[in-house]
């Protein structure tokens, strides 16, 4: 089985090539916890190991998918609900400089909604990259359009940009090799009793 590993690498191979998230990538095991603690920059540690240097923006994030398919079978299409994050620090450049700063106040003059369109456009990008470089183990699902949503001032960094929904498709196979060749002729099953029967 291909499955979460290839998702990741697929991933990372893309957004490495991306100019405005330059690799940032991260699969979140809590479901996005991770940004309302204080140890997101020991998780992106983890993440790039060697190559981490400091906790950037903007970067890209993704939950643990769901996935559906003909498991019976042994080559199937399985079907991934892909959930993704592409943040940026709101009011901030690269480097904790504050974006557009008006000096009157020495404030930002950074809309949220520039945030959100920045980040759109890496999301719109990447969905577009994957698709040029789909082959025969895995597409974009065609029939259901992706979904962007935007998120304000999240986490304790106070992030913004745009959630992406869509649905990767993968070209799977696994045949029963956890299982001794003969299990259907020697395994047996239980009685079919209540093995707990009533008793208050």
């Amino acid at each position: 089985m291909l499955s979460y590993p290839y998702i990741e690498s697929l991933f990372q191979s893309v957004l490495n090539q991306s100019k405005a998230i330059k690799g940032h990538f991260h699969i979140c095991p809590q479901f996005g916890h991770e940004l309302n603690t204080d140890n997101l920059e020991e998780v992106l540690k983890f993440s790039f190991g060697d190559q981490y240097k400091e906790k950037q923006y903007p970067l890209a994030l993704m939950m643990p998918p769901q996935s559906s398919g003909d498991y019976m079978e042994d080559y199937f299409k399985d079907e991934y609900e892909v959930t993704m994050m592409f943040l940026n620090a709101s009011f901030q450049l690269p480097g904790n400089q504050i974006a557009s700063l008006n000096p009157n106040t020495n404030t930002s003059q950074h809309r949220l909604l520039f945030d959100w369109h920045d980040m759109k456009r890496c999301a719109v990008m990447f969905i577009k990259t994957l698709q040029k470089v789909f082959n025969s183990t895995f597409h974009i699902k065609q029939n259901s359009n992706p979904l962007i949503e935007p998120v304000t001032m999240i986490g304790n960094d106070g992030v913004s940009g745009v959630i992406l929904y869509f649905t990767l498709v993968l070209n799977e196979s696994c045949t029963e090799d956890d299982y001794p060749s003969d299990f259907e002729t020697t395994f047996q099953l239980p009685e079919s009793v209540d093995s707990h029967p009533e008793h208050l």
